[in-house]
């Protein structure tokens, strides 16, 4: 069972897509931070499977740059909107294009 944000509670293969990613992220987010107090982690995160606006995600993003993280985020998406960019995360773009792939930029933002 998953309890919602109002207290609601639904079987997993119930919630709506967004609901299910959100649902995963969490879980995995429970998990890399049980690991890291063993190791260093690393929370590897393929944005569009996810099945969220970029505003819903945006907290998790807040979550992720606080300074007590006590885990290394890693997020692969193909686009990225002008709001996120201004949360002061490393990006890096990479140019499919080109044989061998090579970084096109690498900001601080």
């Amino acid at each position: 069972m998953c309890t919602l944000d109002e207290g609601r509670e639904l079987p997993f293969g119930g919630l709506s897509r967004s609901e299910k990613g959100r649902a995963l992220l969490d879980f995995a987010i429970a998990q890399v931070r049980s690991a890291s107090q063993f190791a260093p982690a690393l929370l590897i995160i393929e944005f569009w499977n996810l099945g969220l606006s970029w505003e819903t995600f945006e907290p998790y993003l807040t979550l992720f740059a606080r300074p007590d993280s006590v885990f290394q985020t890693f997020i692969t998406t193909w686009d990225l909107p002008d709001t996120v960019e201004k949360l002061g995360w490393q990006v890096y773009r990479i140019d499919g294009a080109t044989s061998p792939r090579r970084i096109v930029a690498s900001t601080q933002v």
